[in-house]
């Protein structure tokens, strides 16, 4: 089984990271892509909210595509 995590970019910027993007078709917009579990696959879709402004708090969602 391979796993792919597809994050957003506020969960890349706080991690002071940078991953590679999944390949766009040519006139796509970079980034909108659609992933989706197969069997072989699985996707999962990451994000960060900020619990309350200027916390160091953050909730990570992980939903599966």
């Amino acid at each position: 089984m391979q796993y792919q995590f597809c994050a957003t970019n506020a969960l890349i910027k706080w991690l002071k990271t940078d991953l590679p993007r999944l390949p766009a078709a040519p006139g796509q917009q970079v980034g909108v892509n659609a992933i989706v579990s197969t069997s072989k696959q699985m996707c999962w879709q990451l994000h960060i909210i900020e619990n309350s402004y200027g916390s160091w708090h953050k909730t990570i969602i992980a939903t599966e595509a």
